[in-house]
C-alpha cells in the first residue's frame, strides 16, 4: 500500500510540475509577446524617422512637405506642409475649404493602409509661402463618414 502511495504522489508530482511548466510557458509567451509589441509611441517614432528622410519635398506643383512629426503621446501624427505659391492674402476660404477636402478623400478613402486605420489621428497644417498658417485640421480614428450625396468623405465631429 506504500508503494501505491509513494507511486502516486511521484505521479502527483509530476503532473504539479508540467502544470507549472504549463503555466510558466503561457506567462512567459504572453509576457515575451507584450514585450515584442512596439508601443503606439514607437510606431508613430519609426513611421516619422521614415517619413522624414529626404525632406522637404514636392508633394505637387504647389505644395511642399516639409515635416512630420508625433506628439508627446504618441496618438498623433502631424504633417507640416507649405503651400510655395500663394501668399496668405491670395487664398479665399472657397481655396482652402478645396484643399482640406481634397486630403479628407483621400486619406480617409485609403484609412486602413494608413496609419489612421491602426487608431492614431493624423493633423495636417498648410502654411502659405509668407509663413501664415492657413489651414489646420485633424482626421482621427473612426471619423471618416462617406457621404453618397457629396460622392466624398467628411469627417465627424
Amino acid at each position: 500500500m506504500s508503494k501505491v502511495i509513494a507511486a502516486l504522489g511521484t505521479i502527483a508530482s509530476f503532473a504539479i510540475i508540467l502544470l507549472a511548466i504549463g503555466i510558466g510557458r503561457s506567462c512567459g509567451r504572453a509576457a515575451g509577446d507584450a514585450i515584442m509589441q512596439p508601443s503606439k509611441k514607437e510606431i508613430l517614432d519609426a513611421a516619422v524617422a521614415k517619413i522624414n528622410q529626404g525632406f522637404p519635398m514636392m508633394v505637387n506643383t504647389e505644395t511642399r512637405l516639409d515635416s512630420a512629426t508625433a506628439s508627446p503621446d504618441g496618438q498623433t501624427l502631424s504633417y507640416s506642409y507649405t503651400l510655395i505659391n500663394w501668399r496668405a492674402d491670395q487664398m479665399s476660404v472657397a481655396d482652402i475649404s478645396a484643399r482640406k477636402q481634397h486630403v479628407i478623400n483621400e486619406i480617409c478613402s485609403k484609412k486602413d493602409k494608413t496609419l489612421l486605420g491602426k487608431g492614431f489621428t493624423l493633423e495636417f497644417r498648410y502654411h502659405s509661402r509668407d509663413g501664415v498658417l492657413v489651414e489646420d485640421f485633424r482626421i482621427g480614428p473612426n471619423k471618416c463618414i462617406y457621404d453618397p450625396f457629396a460622392k466624398g468623405y467628411g469627417v465627424a465631429p
